[in-house]
């Protein structure tokens, strides 16, 4: 018995080895192999004596002739056992006679068999079919600028595995958008005469592959013909609107304000948000906020085939993103000004929920996204509502007063969180506006719309200057949680702010030109 600290005498074999020799680790059990498929026995090292009757099993379930022409031929074993050493010499040998020359193997060779070589068959892809859309997506598919791989085009199994792989390894600056400049046809929107939304397909996710529909985006914006004056040109300058959580666009006011100076306004409904849910899918849910990237890119996409110029405003959940997504993007002339109202930059809580709660939703989120971890609060939507005395009147069954927080979504925003805190590149000018004051958000009170009752106006000023090197942060005294819906002198101190940013920064004017 060689026992802890003992050296093992010479000629002794290995506790492995003694326990493949009696057929298993907990005594001798019946071969796991055939007897007509063994390999030969195991041969004794140098200076060292084989135990009589050592056998050794093969792991991989090979012959031991099948394993010697393997070998012969420079073909590693596949299986579970360990990969012998190669024939260093044998392989030299191939080297100076050409590239799998003078063997059985060479398509040259009389004896050669389906021409195949001494190296494992390199499997090609199939071609595509051409006008053929790829992974269920109306129009093709091409490459953001970031990722250089060909996109999959295998079909049946082998292709969603390669799809598989590819976003395994893709985020934020590995997404593929559509490629249609001119977009799908257009139809009359909920906002009333004049407004029009297109519906952006996007690729299958994971519940569209459970059987679900495919997710979808949708893109609204007021016809140029409906402002009034039929002679106007299209403006030079679009603002891409991105909204926030449990959110959709309904600011008929922000675009009006941004047509009579001179800028064009597009907002952008996400997947499974507003105007784009669908039944089968769950409303206002994400994992994974690079996601949103497939539809931003389409957007700009879009608008950047008829515009000179870009600008994305983006609210709350929708600020953070629009940050993310910017500062992936960047280097690229996607975006020439970020206008941020109120953005999410940080966790509006205890220290215990920013410390280890947030490490206990990054472990559960992974394994159990649909886990319920919090509530959006009623008082705040209850205040904006008209049916409540508030001012505002939207469609409750796509911005409810209370929804349900799951692990998924609050692991992926405190991920975003961690990255601004980091430190971002935005390129861009980057405007950020937010109220003057914070307000409790667990009950009603009088000031819930003349104070953010969401975020924390302090944290977002702190965070603010993280996000790129050319930051204006502005406070909005008297302003709601969402700026452009608060009160009559707040909301038209924002647009304010924002139409003299752009003025001086971007520029858009139609008239400016003409001077």
């Amino acid at each position: 018995m060689v026992g802890p600290g003992r050296r093992r005498p010479r000629g002794h074999p290995p506790r492995a080895a003694r326990r493949r020799a009696r057929g298993g680790v907990h005594g001798p059990h019946p071969p796991r192999v055939p007897a007509d498929r063994r390999g030969p026995p195991r041969r004794a090292r140098a200076g060292r004596r084989a135990r009589p009757g050592a056998r050794r099993v093969p792991r991989d379930g090979r012959s031991g002739r099948a394993r010697a022409a393997a070998e012969r031929v420079g073909v590693h074993g596949g299986g579970r056992g360990r990969r012998h050493r190669p024939d260093h010499a044998a392989r030299a040998r191939r080297r100076r006679a050409g590239p799998h020359r003078g063997t059985p193997h060479d398509p040259a060779h009389p004896g050669a068999v389906g021409g195949l070589t001494g190296r494992p068959p390199t499997r090609r892809r199939p071609a595509v079919e051409p006008g053929r859309p790829q992974h269920g997506v109306a129009g093709t598919l091409r490459n953001s600028g970031f990722d250089r791989r060909a996109v999959p085009t295998a079909t049946g199994p082998l292709r969603w595995r390669c799809v598989a792989a590819v976003r395994r390894r893709v985020r934020w600056q590995h997404r593929r958008v559509i490629d249609d400049a001119v977009g799908p046809p257009e139809t009359d929107d909920v906002l009333g005469t004049g407004w029009v939304s297109r519906t952006l397909p996007l690729r299958p996710d994971a519940l569209s592959r459970r059987g679900g529909p495919d997710p979808v985006a949708t893109l609204v914006h007021r016809r140029p013909d409906a402002t009034g004056d039929p002679g106007a040109s299209r403006p030079h300058t679009a603002v891409l609107y991105l909204h926030g959580f449990v959110d959709y666009f309904f600011h008929p006011h922000v675009a009006d304000a941004l047509a009579a100076a001179g800028y064009d306004l597009w907002a952008l409904d996400l997947r499974d948000y507003g105007r784009s849910i669908r039944p089968g899918r769950p409303a206002n849910e994400i994992t994974d906020l690079a996601t949103y990237s497939e539809e931003i890119d389409a957007a700009v996409r879009l608008l950047r085939a008829s515009h000179d110029r870009l600008v994305v405003m983006a609210h709350s959940t929708g600020g953070l993103t629009a940050a993310l997504w910017a500062d992936a993007r960047r280097g690229l002339g996607r975006v020439d000004a970020l206008v941020l109202n109120s953005p999410w930059l940080d966790l509006n809580g205890t220290m215990l929920e920013r410390t280890v709660l947030t490490r206990a939703i990054d472990m559960v989120g992974g394994v159990a996204p649909r886990l319920v971890v919090s509530r959006v609060g009623r008082h705040y939507g209850e205040a904006l509502h008209a049916a409540s005395g508030g001012e505002w009147d939207y469609d409750l069954a796509w911005k409810p007063h209370r929804f349900k927080v799951r692990a998924g979504l609050a692991r992926t925003v405190r991920r975003g969180h961690a990255r601004v805190a980091r430190g971002l590149a935005v390129d861009c000018p980057v405007l950020v506006l937010a109220s003057d004051a914070a307000g409790p958000d667990d009950r009603w009170h009088e000031a819930l719309l003349t104070t953010d009752s969401v975020l924390d106006p302090a944290q977002i000023a702190a965070r603010a200057p993280l996000l790129g090197p050319d930051v204006t942060f502005v406070q909005v005294p008297g302003g709601a949680h969402d700026l452009a819906l608060s009160r009559a002198p707040a909301r038209e101190r924002y647009l304010q702010e924002v139409l003299q940013f752009l003025d001086a920064r971007v520029g858009g004017r139609p008239q400016d030109a003409d001077a």
